[in-house]
């Protein structure tokens, strides 16, 4: 029996460190390790070649599909009977519809306040998650909202923030300590 594609082992490790005070922000945000033992591909040239063509066709379909939206446009904007104009109109709206205005929309003054409103409100909610107060809903929600770099900033900067502020709440001298044990002990005999 000849295999075009013979059995393979795989083993994969995938390490993902969702908090990295464990680790004092040494550790790695993801660390994968792949090891294929055994693979073996075998095929001749006239499978090659008609493997490469259909991959070439399904690529042509995939982008035919996601373009195909544009023809209407065109027949009904159009109202020329040279076909190179129909071509060159159709390139032209379906690259500024597809590429052009996607990046355009978010420099939008509208869509950079929302996102500045949920990356600070999700600050919000990640220091209160590190002061064990939970808003798991809404934490959820605005982890599926923002992109993976944002999020790993945000919580970065909470962390830091958080961290600071046990260094600072721990760092009371003790003639602060003595003086508030003082104060609360007179609170008390005055009730």
């Amino acid at each position: 029996m000849n295999y075009i594609l013979q059995p393979l082992n795989v083993q994969t490790k995938l390490k993902i460190g969702k908090t990295s005070e464990e680790e004092n922000f040494e550790a790695k945000i993801l660390d994968g390790d792949i090891q294929f033992n055994n693979i073996y591909l075998n095929i001749n040239k006239n499978q090659y070649a008609d493997l490469l063509d259909f991959l070439e066709y399904e690529d042509y379909l995939n982008i035919k599909s996601k373009h195909r939206k544009y023809y209407q446009m065109i027949d009904d904007d159009v109202q020329s009977d040279k076909i190179a104009v129909k071509r060159w109109k159709f390139a032209y709206t379906s690259i500024v519809h597809e590429n052009v205005r996607p990046r355009l929309i978010s420099f939008k003054w509208e869509n950079m306040k929302e996102n500045l409103q949920r990356y600070k409100e999700y600050s919000e909610i990640y220091y209160n998650h590190l002061n064990h107060q939970n808003n798991k809903q809404r934490q959820q929600e605005l982890e599926k909202q923002i992109d993976v770099f944002n999020l790993i900033y945000i919580r970065r900067t909470a962390q830091i923030q958080y961290t600071n502020k046990i260094v600072d709440d721990n760092s009371i001298s003790w003639w602060e300590k003595f003086n508030s044990w003082w104060n609360s002990d007179s609170d008390m005999n005055d009730s």
